[in-house]
């Protein structure tokens, strides 16, 4: 996917790198996704040295707040057409690797 990086961000090795500065976003444009449409965004934050980042599906609807390496999930509800972004605050300095987002299908409990 081709990303649209903010300040402070970075492609290399293959990897999103995060540099402290500013708060700042790395947008990709995910198609077919529509607004509505529950999906589950998967990433992994590596080299952790400070700060924060979190995923959003468009819009204000966010995931939670991560400051760790480690690999993570975020299921949401897309609220802009074929667009998701993560965010680091001004403090970000890590690596972002094996993002993907995927149609997520809630089945509901027969009780």
């Amino acid at each position: 996917t081709d990303w649209t990086k903010g300040t402070g961000w970075t492609i290399s090795g293959g990897k999103l790198i995060a540099s402290a500065g500013t708060i700042s976003n790395l947008t990709a444009e995910v198609d077919p996704l529509t607004v509505g449409e529950t999906v589950l965004i998967v990433y992994t934050v590596s080299s952790y040295v400070a700060g924060t980042v979190k995923a959003y599906f468009g819009g204000g609807n966010a995931g939670a707040v991560r400051s760790a390496n480690g690999t993570y999930s975020e299921v949401g509800i897309v609220t802009s057409n074929g667009s998701f972004l993560i965010q680091k605050d001004s403090a970000g300095d890590m690596s972002i690797d094996n993002v993907s987002v995927t149609e997520y299908a809630i089945t509901p409990l027969d009780v």
